[in-house]
């Protein structure tokens, strides 16, 4: 590892140790390691790892495990720094579901887990000893000098209420459950490892003494959790599955303080008064899409019947770049859209490309179109914009394919603010049908439908379109 980290880690009062493949950078009264592994090109992988703290830890490690970590990955994701899946390892031989490590793999920000720099490094290790700090002031029965050899006692009466109470989820004869007597926690884990309870006040207290730059944006589904770096998601679905299990181990789930509920890559986190539950998820990237997705819709059906204008007036002479970049922002109001990027400003030749978007499509190679969605893919798709008060034939459009392949693309859509002629829409189409590229065209009556769905879009560009109620 470069000098210039090590000298950093070891000044901050870690413990670095090396191998062959990887560079360990410890908390050693915390079990919790910042390893580097070396990958190629002399790059690093960077994640986390939790194991049973230099062998102090007596007895089931799995409920210090679980504490440490998923402490560690609520602090990185609340303060926007990274947002972590958990990967277990259980290879306890008879007691299945014990954990004996656990590793934090960042997947956000990208730049965090796709061979970060020397800088983005330097800042892992900076706030590996912030979280350090954190858990001595606010936990330190978790991380001590000397950890305690102190065994599990029977927390057996505790547990058979909770899956008495639950015994769709719970199986007392088969799950782990116990007590320890310091730091004092009651500890439930279900054998399969999908989910885990501890109840600890300190712990609860701890979760929300943890600063947070997460916004909050309601949806129908639940609400988007996102910060400058990170973009996740809360199901109403996990939450309320949550709470049942929280109501269960004896808590007050409708009481004034409510959830807490932190969001990981695939698990949620949730705490009533005194008790955190752990229960896998799906969270990250893909359940933001999904209540961005959800949240869209829902505009566009309020935006529909309640604010829509009845009719648009269109201007006389359309500024090019102008409706360019409405027809940008329409596209990124679109669920289906995942990626836009301009290739220049539309006075700029550009071979037919205006904008590039990535946008999932039902499979132009299938005949059929599966049920639900199944043969979505997504693709890049070539967008030339024509703002035009005549209509749009042959040969106002170059050779299709040709603009196609030069942009490496796999589908050509054309929006134009008047019609398109029907020798055109055939030739977009066998294009489709012959070549097994994705096709379409969006035409004044299809933009209106757009715009009626998105009127704070209409009001951005009064040089284009009005709206008239």
């Amino acid at each position: 590892m470069d000098e210039e980290l090590i000298t950093l880690a070891e000044g901050l009062g870690f413990i670095v140790d090396e191998s062959e493949n990887a560079t360990f950078i410890r908390i050693g009264c915390m079990g919790l390691s910042l390893v580097l592994e070396k990958v190629e090109d002399g790059k690093v992988f960077p994640y986390l790892q939790f194991q049973k703290a230099m062998g102090s830890w007596v007895g089931d490690p799995s409920d210090i495990i679980d504490v440490t970590s998923y402490m560690a990955a609520a602090y990185m994701h609340s303060t926007g720094r990274t947002s972590y899946q958990l990967v277990d390892v259980e290879d306890h031989p008879v007691a299945h579901g014990e954990l004996s490590h656990r590793f934090l793999v960042p997947r956000q920000p990208i730049s965090q887990t796709r061979h970060p720099d020397l800088e983005s490094l330097r800042e892992a290790i900076l706030e590996l000893r912030e979280f350090g700090e954190f858990m001595h002031i606010v936990l330190p029965e978790y991380c001590p000098a000397h950890a305690e050899h102190t065994a599990h006692l029977d927390g057996g009466e505790w547990a058979r209420t909770i899956a008495a109470a639950l015994p769709d989820l719970f199986d007392i004869e088969s799950d782990h459950h116990g007590f320890r007597g310091s730091p004092e926690i009651l500890y439930y884990r279900t054998a399969d490892g999908e989910i885990s309870i501890t109840q600890d006040p300190m712990v609860v207290s701890a979760l929300k003494q943890i600063p947070s730059t997460v916004r909050i944006v309601p949806g129908p589904g639940g609400e988007i959790r996102q910060s400058d770096r990170i973009l996740t998601a809360v199901s109403d679905k996990d939450v309320t599955r949550a709470a049942r299990i929280l109501s269960a181990a004896g808590e007050d789930v409708h009481s004034e303080e409510g959830i807490m509920s932190i969001p990981l890559e695939n698990a949620l986190l949730c705490a009533g008064a005194e008790t955190v539950v752990l229960i896998n998820s799906i969270g990250g990237r893909q359940a933001y899409q999904e209540e961005r997705e959800r949240i869209i819709a829902q505009h566009r059906v309020v935006s529909s019947e309640l604010l829509a204008p009845n009719a648009f007036t269109w201007a006389p002479k359309i500024d090019g770049q102008d409706f360019e970049d409405m027809v940008r922002d329409l596209l990124e109001a679109d669920p289906t859209v995942t990626q836009v990027r301009s290739v220049g400003p539309a006075n700029e030749r550009d071979g037919g490309k205006d904008l590039l978007v990535r946008m999932r499509v039902p499979n132009p190679r299938d005949k059929e179109w599966g049920e639900g969605g199944q043969n979505l893919v997504e693709i890049p798709v070539v967008v030339q914009c024509k703002a035009t008060a005549n209509t749009v034939g042959t040969g106002d459009v170059r050779e299709i394919r040709d603009v196609i392949e030069d942009a490496g693309a796999e589908g050509f859509i054309l929006v134009t603010s008047s019609r398109v002629s029907a020798a055109l829409t055939g030739r977009l189409e066998t294009i489709r049908t012959k070549n097994g590229f994705h096709t379409d065209w969006w035409d004044r009556v299809q933009l209106e439908i757009f715009l009626r769905a998105n009127p704070d879009i209409v009001s951005r560009y009064p040089n284009v379109v009005q709206p008239r109620h």
